[in-house]
C-alpha cells in the first residue's frame, strides 16, 4: 500500500509581483471554457482566473462548444479555432497560451501553434492528457516538432516531462503546474470524521465504464459482503451506456445502500464529500492525468483510492492514500484499504487533509513560475 491550492491560489506578494509585471505583456489565452463541464475546461478557467488576478493581460479566446460531439457541435469548435488563428496571425503582440486538445483535436492545436511561432510569439502548450506520453503519436509528434525547442510545455505533473523526453526523444522546456487550483476551497474547511467507523464509499466523476464505475460497483458489492462498508453514494452524469446500465442495475440490487446524485456542483458537491468515508477512482481512462476529483477528496479529509495512472501516483504518495497499478484489480486493493482504514480511522483523515496542504503549498511555487514566464512576452524562434 503506497500507498495541489485552493481554487485560487494565495495572492502574491507585492514585492514578489513587481518582479513578474514589470515587463510583462498582453497574452493570448486560447482554450476550452465552461459551461460544457470536463477536467480541462475546468482547468482552463481556474487558471484564467488565476493570471487575471495577479495583473496578467489576456486575451481571452474560447473554443469550447455547448454542442458537444454533434455534428453541429464539431463544426462550430472548427470555427472557434478558425478564430483563435486570426487572433494569433491578425492579433496584438504578445506571447500564446493554447490548451493541447486531445485526440484528433491535436491537429487543431498543432497549426494554431505553427501559427504562432510564425507571428513569433512565445509559447506555452498545457497539455491536460497522457495518452499521447504513453506512446508516440502523429498529431503529438508534429506538435512537438512545429512549436519548436523554445516553447514551453506545461504539464501537469514531472512524470509528464519525463515521459515526452523518453517517447518523443526531443528536448523541451518543461514548466509543471498541478491542477490544484480548481479544487473549491471551502472543501478544506471541512470538518473532520462524524462518524465511528468509516461505512460510507463515494466515487464522482464523468460516469464510464473506462472511468471505472462498474468496477466502483463490482467493490463495493465485495465491501459490503465482507462487512467494510454499508453504503455507496455515486455522482456525476451518466457518459456513456454502460454507465447508465451499471447505475439502473445498482439501484435495482442494492436499494437503500446505493445512492445516485447525478450532477453535483456547489453545495450539492460539498454534500457529497460530507456523506462519504472514503473515495473510489478507479479510473483506466487513457488521457486521465491526475483526476481533479481526487484533490477535492484530499482537501475533503476523505482517504483515496485509485489506479496508478500519469499523475495519481505522486497525488496519492502518502499513507492516508492507496495507488493502485493499473493491470492490478481494484477489488481485493479496496478490501485491503478499508481494514486498514478503519483500524486508523481518524489518522487517515488528518493524514488525507495533509496531504492536500502539502501538494497545495507545492502548486503555488509552481504557479508563481509560470506567471513570471508569462510575463515574458514574445520571444520565439
Amino acid at each position: 500500500m503506497s500507498m495541489t491550492r485552493p481554487a485560487t491560489p494565495s495572492p502574491i506578494a507585492p514585492s514578489r509581483l513587481s518582479d513578474v509585471t514589470r515587463h510583462g505583456e498582453r497574452v493570448i489565452f486560447i482554450g476550452p471554457f465552461p459551461p460544457d463541464i470536463h477536467g480541462q475546461a475546468v482547468s482552463t478557467l481556474s487558471l484564467y482566473n488565476c493570471l487575471v488576478r495577479d495583473g496578467l493581460a489576456i486575451y481571452k479566446v474560447d473554443v469550447n462548444t455547448k454542442e458537444g460531439k454533434s455534428l453541429s457541435g464539431r463544426l462550430r469548435r472548427i470555427w472557434k479555432h478558425l478564430q483563435a488563428a486570426t487572433v494569433l496571425l491578425f492579433g496584438h503582440r504578445g506571447g500564446a497560451y493554447i490548451s493541447v486538445n486531445a485526440n484528433v483535436g491535436m491537429w487543431m492545436t498543432t497549426a494554431l501553434a505553427l501559427l504562432g511561432r510564425i507571428r513569433g510569439r512565445k509559447l506555452f502548450l498545457h497539455h491536460h492528457t497522457y495518452a499521447h506520453f504513453t506512446r508516440k503519436i502523429p498529431a503529438a509528434d508534429w506538435l512537438f516538432r512545429i512549436a519548436g525547442p523554445t516553447a514551453n510545455h506545461i504539464m501537469i505533473c514531472p512524470r509528464m516531462g519525463e515521459d515526452l523526453a523518453q517517447v518523443y526523444s526531443r528536448p523541451a522546456r518543461i514548466l509543471t503546474l498541478s491542477n490544484i487550483d480548481a479544487v473549491d476551497p471551502t472543501l478544506s474547511e471541512m470538518s473532520g470524521p462524524t462518524r465511528e467507523i468509516p461505512a460510507s464509499l463515494g466515487h464522482l466523476s464523468n460516469l464510464t465504464a473506462e472511468k471505472g464505475i462498474l468496477r466502483v460497483i463490482d467493490a463495493f458489492r465485495a465491501a459490503k459482503s465482507a462487512g467494510l462498508a454499508e453504503r455507496l453514494v455515486v455522482a456525476g452524469p451518466c457518459s456513456d451506456d454502460a454507465a447508465k446500465h451499471a447505475v439502473a442495475a445498482a439501484a435495482k440490487e442494492f436499494g437503500s445502500a446505493f445512492d445516485y446524485r447525478g450532477l453535483v456542483r456547489g453545495e450539492a458537491k460539498r454534500r457529497f464529500f460530507a456523506d462519504i468515508d472514503v473515495f473510489l477512482f478507479p479510473s483506466l481512462y487513457p488521457n486521465e492525468t491526475e483526476g481533479i476529483v481526487t484533490l477535492e477528496a484530499l482537501a475533503a479529509g476523505k482517504p483515496a483510492i485509485a489506479h496508478g495512472l500519469c499523475c495519481i501516483p505522486r497525488i496519492l504518495n502518502d499513507p492516508s492514500c492507496c495507488v493502485v497499478p493499473p493491470a492490478a484489480p481494484f477489488t481485493p486493493a479496496l478490501l485491503e484499504f478499508l481494514a486498514a482504514v478503519r483500524a486508523n480511522w481518524p489518522l487517515f483523515a488528518t493524514g488525507a487533509k495533509a496531504r492536500f496542504e502539502a501538494l497545495r503549498k507545492e502548486s503555488q511555487e509552481e504557479y508563481t513560475e509560470l506567471l513570471i514566464e508569462l510575463r515574458g512576452g514574445s520571444a520565439a524562434t
